[in-house]
């Protein structure tokens, strides 16, 4: 022996902030992990139920059939790409699950249903064949707002017309192929 009496772990200075330390660490270690782990959308957009433009009102109102496995909140990003006035971003919308009471969000889930409408304003400065790109971005877990979860949504293809020779109405629109 070299002379060194072995002192029990619990003798040893501060020993206890190695747990008061460590526990919290490891508590959000896990969060962290499960936050990239977990990458499976709350949602999936399966079609579009209804989809039209109005010329007059330069009004996109677009209605989706969802696939529903659990509410979080997020965010929505939409662009527009046109033949006239290139990429736009319109501006973002906040999704909020506590906006439905809990039981509707309890009916739904597990379910396929049509989604409210949505109504998005087309900026006067697009022209020609349109395309609407959404991506919402999901944040099931704290850690998930720094790596968000994104659900795949088909793009929105319409050709504007000019709305002094449109003779009025919605003009039907047409679903792009889903990204992989």
């Amino acid at each position: 022996m070299n002379g060194r009496v072995s002192v029990p772990w619990y003798r040893q200075p501060l020993w206890w902030l190695t747990i008061i330390v460590g526990l919290p660490m490891a508590a959000a270690m896990s969060m962290m992990l499960w936050a990239l782990i977990d990458r499976a959308p709350p949602a999936v957009y399966r079609g579009l139920n209804a989809g039209a433009y109005d010329p007059a009102t330069r009004i996109l109102s677009l209605q989706w059939i969802v696939h529903r496995y659990r509410y979080c909140p997020g965010v929505l990003t939409r662009s527009i790409e046109a033949d006239v006035g290139g990429t736009i971003s319109l501006p973002s919308v906040v999704i909020d699950p506590d906006a439905m009471t809990p039981e509707v969000r309890a009916a739904r889930i597990g379910t396929t249903y049509i989604g409210g409408t949505n109504l998005i304003e087309i900026p006067p400065t697009v022209g020609g064949t349109i395309k609407l790109t959404t991506v919402p971005r999901f944040a099931c877990s704290p850690f998930q707002v720094f790596a968000p979860i994104e659900a795949a949504v088909p793009s929105i293809v319409f050709t504007l017309p000019d709305p002094e020779s449109w003779p009025g109405g919605g003009l039907p629109v047409q679903v792009a192929p889903i990204p992989e």
